[in-house]
């Protein structure tokens, strides 16, 4: 119903650059009915989102595979460690601190990335030095780099837009990098791709969640609230990605045409409990501005839809009693929008020319 309203409401979709899908053959959650063009919609993705999700996941997949024998030689173990050290010291040392500093760890990863001899301590090492050891490194740094938004963004929301302006730089230079990036920012937060995975026959509660994203402890689930706190630090730097700006005005290999892609796929799925509103307010609270000035009227348009009809519909999955603290931030929020007549820049985000 909601994507029939959408469709009346004349909002174009900008075009967007559309990735390779060719894979989707190992999915098989059940299709509910077919659209007028022939092609099946789904009640928790949609069908372009879903095979982009398996063709990235396939190639997550088919990449770690290509890594294992150099992650499970137990005779290459000291070179690993360093290789590690490689990717982490600068990777944990990423911030906001001067220009000069964000440039250095670029460099340094970048230099890794290409196979250049680096210095760890008083070794110097190649990703090269060994078969698999590049692949090795290139999906530890994404993998990483996607953890930071659990590890650190969830703590420190201002940490997402040095950590996203490394990862676009590097996306940029590296393609497989960036896919990698991308198939990890999905394993690890379904609702980015959007899709509410639907638990799967014969499948435990445990490895359901595990799938959603959450962490378990000596058999135990975490806590909800914890669990959002995470979910939203993961959307928020992926959201910083896609408003960073690239040095040199190169072309954005993920931008704002994502980012429009994504908010229009999320409201033509029913809202769940919880999660959409904070998946949604995150995102627009980092994407928001950048949109409303990229598209004007037509973001205006979407975001008038989001404050009234999907907002209600996200009330009416909210179950009374429950606190609904997720709604209760988005419906601050967009109350803040309406009468300040926009949405503020995201605090934290990189200057212009910051480097």
């Amino acid at each position: 119903m909601l994507a029939k309203r959408q469709a009346q409401s004349t909002v174009p979709a900008p075009a967007v650059k559309q990735e390779q899908q060719n894979d989707s053959s190992n999915h098989s959650e059940k299709k509910t009915n077919e659209t007028d063009e022939g092609y099946e919609d789904l009640n928790f993705v949609q069908r372009d989102d879903l095979l982009l999700y398996s063709q990235l996941q396939s190639e997550l997949s088919q990449y770690e595979s290509s890594a294992a024998a150099f992650t499970n030689d137990l005779s290459l173990k000291a070179l690993r460690f360093e290789l590690q050290k490689a990717v982490l010291h600068p990777l944990n040392e990423i911030s906001d601190l001067s220009g000069q500093h964000l440039q250095d760890k670029l460099d340094r990863l970048a230099s890794l990335l290409r196979g250049n001899a680096v210095n760890v301590g008083s070794r110097v090492v190649r990703a090269t030095e060994h078969p698999g050891g590049l692949e090795y490194c290139t999906n530890l740094l994404a993998r990483r780099m996607v953890s930071q938004g659990e590890d650190q963004v969830n703590v420190n929301p201002k940490a997402a837009f040095p950590i996203a302006a490394v990862i676009t730089e590097l996306w940029i230079e590296f393609p497989i990098f960036g896919r990698l990036v991308l198939a990890h920012f999905y394993r690890q937060c379904p609702y980015l791709v959007p899709y509410y995975a639907p638990q799967q026959e014969g499948q435990s509660n445990e490895d359901y969640y595990k799938s959603l994203g959450y962490r378990y402890s000596n058999g135990k689930v975490e806590q909800q609230p914890a669990y959002l706190k995470r979910m939203s630090g993961v959307v928020r730097l992926y959201a910083a990605i896609l408003i960073s700006l690239p040095r040199r005005n190169q072309p954005h290999p993920h931008g704002l045409e994502h980012a429009w892609r994504y908010l229009a796929s999320l409201l033509n799925l029913s809202p769940r409990n919880d999660i959409t509103a904070a998946i949604l307010v995150e995102f627009l609270s980092v994407a928001g501005h950048a949109m409303s000035k990229e598209y004007g009227k037509q973001f205006q348009k979407i975001l008038h839809l989001i404050c009234t009809e999907y907002f209600s519909m996200i009330r009416n999955v909210t179950p009374k009693g429950s606190g609904g603290g997720p709604v209760t931030r988005l419906e601050d929020f967009l109350q803040e929008s309406i009468t300040k007549g926009g949405i503020p820049p995201p605090a934290g985000q990189l200057p212009l020319r910051f480097w």
